[in-house]
């Protein structure tokens, strides 16, 4: 069987019976993105077979799902579809807002636009199946200090998560870069054992220097994650979605040969595990 019609058959097959759609790629230098699915499955594009990764990865219960994100909507783009799949498998996940958006707020003050971006990340929460919580930063004002250090260290400390997603710290947003080494310097202070997962949003204009490492097909819950990503009706989500986020879940699903997918990236030197735990 070529690497294609291995590919495809992963994709296709009864969930639980493999990782869909889960690739790793052991490279470790970044290279300009594929510009053909064919392009992108080199022969460093190794495929994870997880059969029993949830109890080969923790042994009883469920898996404590940690997603770290600078905004409102910024987790739900970038790795809504797996934080639905993992959800869907029965774990707990939880999205940790760093802060409430309100810099974006067309023409309201700040804590009006807080509001109502609070009200949509809830409902987006509620539609994907975890957890809301808010670090407590203003948006367009977030900085790294002793006392947000604490305040994220904290977090990681009372829910323990088994598995970490946080954004790709090179990206033009401020606001992005932070929350994703508050949430890096939490988890090197913790000595997490399992890998850091970084999602991506807005690749090109917003994330920088992305290289994928794991793949995750998320046609099955394709809907679910639109849903979530329609509450967020303060930031004109249909445009938001069409424009940017629609392509790069079928561009990543092209790599793999898939319906739609989300792409993450590892920390150098924790690549060893080659899947992604929980699904």
């Amino acid at each position: 069987m070529d690497r294609r019609a291995l590919l495809k058959s992963l994709v296709a097959a009864p969930f639980g019976a493999a990782l869909v759609g889960c690739t790793t790629r052991t490279t470790s230098a970044p290279t300009a993105a594929p510009t053909s699915a064919a392009a992108s499955l080199s022969s460093s594009t190794v495929v994870a077979h997880p059969a029993a990764l949830a109890s080969s990865h923790k042994k009883t219960g469920a898996l404590r799902v940690l997603c770290v994100g600078a905004h409102p909507d910024d987790p739900e783009c970038g790795c809504g579809g797996t934080l639905a799949r993992l959800s869907k498998a029965g774990h707990d996940v939880t999205i940790l807002y760093v802060t409430r958006g309100e810099n974006e707020s067309g023409g309201r003050s700040f804590n009006e636009n807080g509001k109502i971006r609070t009200r949509e990340a809830e409902t987006a929460c509620k539609i994907l199946g975890v957890a809301p919580r808010f670090l407590g930063m203003r948006g367009g004002e977030c900085e790294i200090t002793p006392r947000w250090r604490k305040t994220m260290t904290a977090v990681f400390d009372e829910l323990t998560p088994d598995l970490v997603f946080a954004q790709w710290p090179l990206d033009t947003n401020p606001d992005h870069q932070i929350a994703a080494m508050l949430a890096v310097q939490a988890y090197l202070e913790k000595s997490m054992q399992n890998p850091l997962y970084f999602f991506e949003v807005e690749t090109g204009r917003q994330t920088m220097g992305f290289e994928p490492h794991v793949y995750v097909e998320i046609g099955e819950v394709l809907r679910i994650k639109n849903d979530a990503i329609m509450a967020h009706v303060s930031q004109s989500p249909k445009h938001m979605y069409e424009v940017h986020h629609e392509p790069m879940e079928r561009f990543r699903a092209r790599e793999i040969g898939g319906v739609a997918a989300e792409a993450f990236a590892m920390i150098p030197g924790t690549l060893s595990t080659g899947f992604l735990p929980g699904l």
